[in-house]
């Protein structure tokens, strides 16, 4: 499989004022079979009718309108309509850099590895517009094994448990039930868990570099 589908699941509400962006960085990407799923989650503010005026627009970007349900709810309710082999959940006030699926995408097939994961993400300081590159991990601490990635990194490191912006096999997510808990604090945190127990082999992004 050279070019399997990835679904981009972007929850939404009260984000109007960076929904556009985020959307539109979804798709700018530069690998070609994406579907884009925006999950309307009740919100109060413009951010459904923007996502509307995407999905008409292109063929690829559809919506779902739920009640509001929280942010869980809302990623679940995206699971439930992914029909891609891989999924990568995306906050509407986050932006991917364009060609951040494609890599990932490569370092998945290149190493076969169930999950590709960030170690590093842009902070945008919005009132001068510049950007700080920000670590969710040091790359020393990565492990490919699942279970000593989640015991060293995801249990003890902060950032490093989020899932925003990783790339998941869907058929695992699909086959074991695996779900973002609702009402619940750190729901990236159980859901990383539940994943990692079920996976086998984890790569990072960017790479770590060779070993001389």
């Amino acid at each position: 499989m050279n070019n399997p589908k990835v679904t981009i699941v972007i929850p939404v509400y009260k984000t109007e004022k960076y929904l556009a962006a985020s959307v539109r960085s979804a798709i700018d990407q530069t690998y070609g079979n994406l579907e884009i799923i925006l999950v309307d989650d009740g919100s109060p503010d413009g951010s459904p009718e923007i996502c509307d005026d995407f999905a008409k627009k292109y063929a690829h970007v559809s919506v779902i309108h739920k009640p509001n349900g929280g942010l869980s709810s809302a990623r679940n309710a995206g699971i439930q309509a992914a029909t891609g082999f891989y999924i990568l959940f995306l906050d509407s006030d986050d932006r991917l850099v364009p060609n951040t699926v494609e890599l990932m995408v490569a370092e998945a097939l290149s190493t076969g590895a169930d999950c590709v994961i960030p170690n590093s993400y842009f902070k945008v300081y919005e009132d001068k517009e510049q950007r700080h590159l920000s670590r969710h991990f040091e790359s020393r601490y990565f492990e490919e094994d699942p279970i000593l990635f989640a015991l060293n990194i995801i249990i003890q490191q902060g950032r490093a448990r989020r899932a925003t912006a990783v790339l998941y096999k869907s058929s695992i997510i699909r086959d074991n039930g695996i779900e973002f808990p609702d009402k619940t604090i750190s729901e990236d945190f159980f859901f990383n868990l539940d994943y990692m127990l079920r996976a086998e082999k984890l790569a990072m992004f960017p790479p770590p570099p060779c070993s001389a």
